[in-house]
């Protein structure tokens, strides 16, 4: 059976205490989803999750518009998923960079940078919204784990974080570019990570600079590709890996 998920980022399991009945009572913004939005019912079953891989399964004990009380008794760690990053650039319509982070959190991803590159041409976003939305869909997809959406960075400054595993780059500058999901053939156990660019894709610096750190260039097919379109193309194959 389906039940409901719900986010509590202050949840968490001590697996040294023994499987022993817990209860929990709902923050506001799961209460009203509970009572309000899913009109849930005394007895009903949920799940609560923390975003961290840490879940439990419970009754609801007490339930009115003021406070939601569930009572807690199986608990689970689940592993991380696989280790996927995407870096992508800031998009002019902030409706479709809200689309491609529900859209690439529903698939699965690790990791979430926000770029800011030469050719980007909005400057700023709703931070706290994305985030929602990230939490929105993880909770759609019934997963355990949140991805990390990492603050707006220069491009230039992320080329110098400590980037691991297999790197790409998906550009259509060059003619040295190499399909992307011919690289599934290539793959092994490993971080898996891919830049994304804006709307007028990276400059020739920026994709010489990916280079120069061991990223190797990859295309998307034949078609030419709105970037919240590349985006989630690029997470679903990296997810067959």
């Amino acid at each position: 059976m389906i039940y409901p998920y719900f986010y509590e980022s202050d949840f968490s399991i001590d697996l040294t205490e023994g499987k022993q009945n817990h209860s929990w009572t709902l923050t506001d913004t799961s209460r009203h989803h509970c009572v309000q939005v899913l009109r849930l019912r005394q007895d009903d079953q949920i799940v609560i999750i923390n975003g961290l891989g840490q879940k439990a399964r419970g009754t609801i004990q007490y339930l009115d518009k003021s406070r939601v009380t569930v009572a807690l008794d199986q608990y689970q760690i689940t592993p991380h998923p696989k280790a996927i990053s995407i870096g992508i650039s800031l998009l002019k319509h902030p409706d479709r960079l809200e689309l491609l982070i529900e859209k690439i959190t529903e698939i699965g991803v690790k990791d979430i940078y926000l770029l800011q590159c030469a050719r980007t041409e909005k400057h700023s976003c709703r931070f706290d919204r994305l985030d929602k939305i990230a939490i929105s869909a993880m909770l759609q997809s019934q997963q355990t784990w949140k991805p990390v959406l990492h603050p707006l960075i220069d491009f230039s400054d992320f080329m110098h974080l400590n980037h691991h595993g297999k790197k790409m780059i998906a550009h259509i500058e060059n003619n040295d570019t190499k399909d992307l999901i011919h690289q599934q053939h290539q793959a092994v156990p490993e971080p898996l990570s891919i830049l994304i660019g804006p709307e007028g894709d990276f400059s020739k610096d920026e994709v010489m600079l990916a280079k120069e750190k061991g990223f190797i260039s990859v295309s998307l097919g034949a078609n030419r590709l709105r970037a919240e379109t590349a985006a989630i193309y690029a997470i679903s194959i990296l997810n067959t890996f």
